[in-house]
């Protein structure tokens, strides 16, 4: 099986030749990969300071898209030929997606619509979850107000149309050249990032990393999203 990843912890990525997975054990699923995210998280794989159970010889890869191939006993919901996305760590069969198929955990795989393209859908998985969580930690109701820094980001974009959805009242930073699209999902009024520092004041806002701004005055920080926004997005 071909495959892209490494053959020991910490070594350089490189082209392998990968033995199949094996069958898949109670509650597992053997998804033959069409196509899988890539994110700079798989450095923290490679290295081994994220330890998802990779096994060297091993494909990276913790998201991707494809159609189940075999279905282990105990599964229910799946069937041979469903196409699926799935986010894994750790990896049951120590190799991930960056290989002709992966074995995963069938409670990590969700059902892909069949309308939605598995190259779209294999960079869903980390962004949306992250996303997802984040705003399920700050426990908004519909009508509160969200500040979201990045807008345009990978995790970013995701978070804006999820707000949007439940009905937030949402505003984004980004570049100029963002403004149209973040609208467009859902954002009432991006606001374009400069390079000026102020000091801002108390606000609620999340970005990837941040699931709930602190009720004290911020430090010496660019523009974006701190001291433009402050009054704009504060509850």
């Amino acid at each position: 099986m071909h495959g892209s990843g490494i053959t020991a912890v910490d070594a350089q990525v490189t082209g392998l030749e990968l033995p199949s997975p094996p069958a898949p054990g109670p509650g597992q699923v053997l998804v033959a990969v069409e196509a899988a995210g890539v994110g700079p998280w798989e450095d923290l794989v490679r290295n081994g300071f994220w330890d998802v159970g990779l096994r060297p010889l091993a494909a990276l890869g913790v998201e991707g898209a494809g159609r189940v191939v075999a279905v282990g006993s105990g599964v229910t919901g799946f069937a041979v030929g469903d196409p699926v996305v799935a986010h894994e760590a750790p990896f049951p069969g120590g190799s991930g997606f960056w290989a002709e198929q992966v074995l995963l955990t069938a409670a990590h795989v969700a059902l892909r619509p069949a309308a939605l393209d598995p190259v779209a859908a294999a960079a869903l998985p980390v962004g949306g979850l992250t996303a997802r969580q984040a705003l399920d930690g700050l426990a908004l109701k519909a009508g509160d107000r969200l500040l979201i820094t990045g807008g345009a980001g990978g995790t970013g974009v995701l978070l804006v149309q999820l707000a949007a959805r439940a009905g937030l009242h949402v505003t984004a930073t980004a570049s100029p050249t963002s403004a149209t699209g973040l609208r467009g999902f859902g954002a009432s009024g991006p606001r374009r990032c400069s390079t000026t520092t102020t000091r801002a004041g108390p606000s609620r806002s999340v970005t990837p990393s941040t699931r709930r701004s602190s009720p004290h005055p911020a430090p010496e920080r660019p523009r974006c999203g701190w001291s433009v926004m402050a009054a704009a997005c504060a509850r």
